[in-house]
């Protein structure tokens, strides 16, 4: 057995074993509310991912599950806007 294997000790730390996962990519949101309505209101529609695939293993999208549990009025979010393409 490896060194610290037989103890249930992990062989590297978290944050070890962070580095070798690729960072995140940006995600991209289209904007659902109009600023005629209210001009300093942003409003984006996502859909939230929960999904198993044919292994039985179940799939929960990192970011909009994120910005399901925002709490209106109480946390905040960075977001930047760019113009379509």
């Amino acid at each position: 057995a490896a060194e610290g294997e037989d103890k249930g000790v992990p062989l590297l730390s978290l944050a070890q074993t962070l580095v070798f996962l690729p960072r995140l990519q940006m995600r991209y949101y289209s904007i659902s509310s109009s600023p005629k309505a209210d001009p300093t209101l942003v409003s984006i529609s996502v859909g939230v991912l929960h999904a198993k695939t044919s292994a039985g293993v179940v799939l929960h999208g990192v970011c909009s599950n994120y910005l399901a549990r925002i709490r209106p009025k109480q946390d905040r979010v960075s977001v930047s806007v760019r113009t379509s393409s």
